[in-house]
């Protein structure tokens, strides 16, 4: 491969990766917001339950049935909460796709230094980040085609396509 060529295939992979950081951004402050949009009311709908039983067992009065229908339905929402974000792992999901990102932004900063010598830049160069993208790819969470595509338009790829996705990113 001449360096002309292989200046060619990086600065495409170069607009692929830097699409793909931005994505793996963009997920990772998606699942954040989502753990806090869950988990808060959940802690704060379990606190409110607790108060209330401790309050109940040191008041001499019992609880009206309407506050204590109240306090079910909120004891009630609060486990559920605590499942979807135990089952969901947005926390996780968000620590995934961080890491995914990190990668693709050291990938990409690989790619730049290469461009800004185009005499390093032969085959095996070529080929290093060929591995190193396939990699990253390999091992990062699947990102939503709407927050890829969304990405790409924000990443400024002149070879954006609709319905182009990570996953065909990676075969091509």
């Amino acid at each position: 491969m001449t360096s002309p060529e292989g200046k060619e295939v990086l600065e495409k992979w170069l607009e692929r990766t830097r699409g793909s950081q931005m994505a793996h951004y963009m997920a990772e402050e998606l699942s954040s917001r989502r753990h806090l949009f869950v988990g808060l009311p959940a802690a704060i709908f379990s606190a409110v339950v607790g108060t209330t039983v401790f309050t109940a067992l040191d008041s001499n009065e019992g609880l009206d049935i309407r506050l204590r229908v109240l306090v079910a339905i909120i004891a009630i929402v609060a486990a559920i909460l605590t499942g979807c974000q135990t089952f969901l792992r947005f926390s996780e999901k968000a620590d995934t796709h961080l890491g995914a990102a990190t990668k693709f932004a050291a990938l990409r900063r690989r790619i730049e230094q290469a461009l800004s010598f185009p005499s390093t830049i032969n085959a095996a160069l070529v080929d290093e980040v060929r591995l190193a993208f396939d990699a990253i790819t390999e091992s990062a969470p699947n990102v939503s085609s709407r927050l890829w595509q969304r990405a790409m338009k924000q990443a400024g790829s002149e070879h954006f396509v609709p319905g182009f996705t990570q996953e065909t990113a990676s075969q091509s």
